[in-house]
């Protein structure tokens, strides 16, 4: 019994050691100013990738993805590294918030100088009273989060001259929307 109650506590504070690392590391990344590795990217084609990183996660979560791009061959400059980033978290974000399943709505599309990412969902939603905090850092609603998700995606969105913009309404659904400046 000793045995198992030691192995218990190990296992706990190899737990609490990987977590505070990532909190750290997570503040690190937030702090420090944003080195960009900028090449010509299609936005279509950095959605689709992202969306295959995320695709089990919705399966096992019974979450249908419904996807439709229209930017094409359209281009922007920008750091596919940093950007996938953005895309995950935001994916993910979604995923979570439809624990009992439900519809995953990515989108593309052009907007004068723009491309448009819109990532919408139809889960839990977020009160109003909170819409207003949640890119701030160490803000979150989420048990083990760090706050800083959303902080480092609204960093990174800045950091390449676009545009981040949340509306919600509370169970029903969150959408995203994401601009970023056409090549």
């Amino acid at each position: 019994k000793q045995d198992s109650l030691s192995l218990q506590t190990a296992d706990l504070l190899v737990d609490e050691v990987e977590r505070l690392n990532r909190s750290i590391s997570e503040l690190l990344d937030y702090a420090r100013p944003a080195k960009l590795e900028v090449r010509n990217l299609e936005i279509d084609e950095l959605l689709a990738k992202s969306l295959m990183l995320v695709r089990s996660d919705a399966e096992a979560g019974s979450i249908v993805i419904e996807e439709s791009y229209y930017c094409g061959a359209c281009q922007i400059m920008g750091d596919e590294d940093k950007l996938t980033q953005v895309m995950l978290n935001l994916c993910l974000n979604s995923l979570q918030a439809m624990a009992d399943g439900g519809t995953l709505k990515i989108s593309t599309s052009m907007e004068e100088k723009w491309a448009v990412v819109e990532i919408a969902d139809n889960g839990c939603g977020i009160a109003p009273e909170i819409t207003t905090k949640i890119f701030e850092p160490y803000f979150t609603t989420k048990h083990g989060g760090t706050g800083l998700g959303l902080a480092m995606s609204a960093k990174i969105i800045d950091d390449h001259k676009g545009q981040i913009q949340i509306s919600s309404d509370q169970g029903r659904g969150t959408t995203v929307s994401v601009k970023l400046r056409l090549s």
